[in-house]
């Protein structure tokens, strides 16, 4: 199964960043997180959802630009994949 888009970004003008989508590929359970500012950029830093939301916490405790907007809201996206992935993981023993 191919990647699929678990939240991308649409910026609007004076936006701080100008890329911000996380892919999730289902097959591994594993996550890319693509963004873009001004001042810095990553193309695929990937790892686990839970891996991913930590990041994103300790990108946030610096504060802004992290603690609010796409950070926070692609976070939320993965804090729902990662109970989802345990629901059904539980499901799959019983």
């Amino acid at each position: 199964m191919a990647h699929q888009i678990l939240y991308d970004y649409i910026p609007r003008p004076g936006d701080y960043f100008t890329t911000f989508r996380v892919l999730w590929e289902p097959y591994t359970n594993r996550v890319s997180l693509r963004f873009r500012s001004g001042r810095e950029a990553a193309s695929g830093l990937v790892g686990t959802p839970e891996e991913t939301v930590r990041y994103l916490d300790i990108r946030a405790r610096a504060g802004a630009p992290w603690n609010s907007g796409a950070p926070r809201e692609a976070r939320e996206r993965l804090v729902r994949l990662s109970d989802i992935a345990r629901i059904s993981s539980v499901s799959d023993q019983d």
